[in-house]
């Protein structure tokens, strides 16, 4: 090994008993890719144990288990995204209507009020001209 590569390993072994926190975090991407496909590695050895060594009985379980959590995640996906989009419209019809103010435009239209009103300052214009 060269001598800059030690020195590397020096450093990322001083950073990580440097670290405050109890759990360990890979220091650079290529240990996070190594770490996490060896994980998948792992399920994938322990899937295939469990698929031909164990009985139907118990594999249906899991798949039972596995498919109804899978479902919750995108249900609570679903729900998280429809009160994002609720927000967004809400946000919308909020903007709309200060624009409306800022205009001089009631929310729900002009009423018969108003309407008496712009009659009657047309009437008062015709008078005085």
């Amino acid at each position: 090994m060269s001598s800059n590569s030690i020195g590397l390993n020096e450093k990322l072994i001083t950073q990580r008993l440097n670290m405050k926190s109890p759990i360990m975090f890979p220091a650079t991407m290529t240990e996070m890719l190594t770490t996490m496909g060896s994980t998948l590695a792992s399920f994938m050895f322990v899937w295939a144990i469990i698929r031909q060594y164990c009985p139907y009985e118990l594999r249906r379980f899991f798949e039972k288990y596995s498919q109804k959590i899978t479902e919750k995640e995108e249900a609570a996906k679903k729900e998280k995204e429809a009160k994002e989009d609720a927000a967004e419209k809400e946000e919308a019809v909020k903007k709309e209507n200060a624009a409306r103010k800022i205009a001089g435009i009631k929310e729900n239209g002009p009423t018969k009020e108003d309407a008496f009103q712009s009659q009657v300052g047309k009437e008062i214009e015709n008078v005085l001209s």
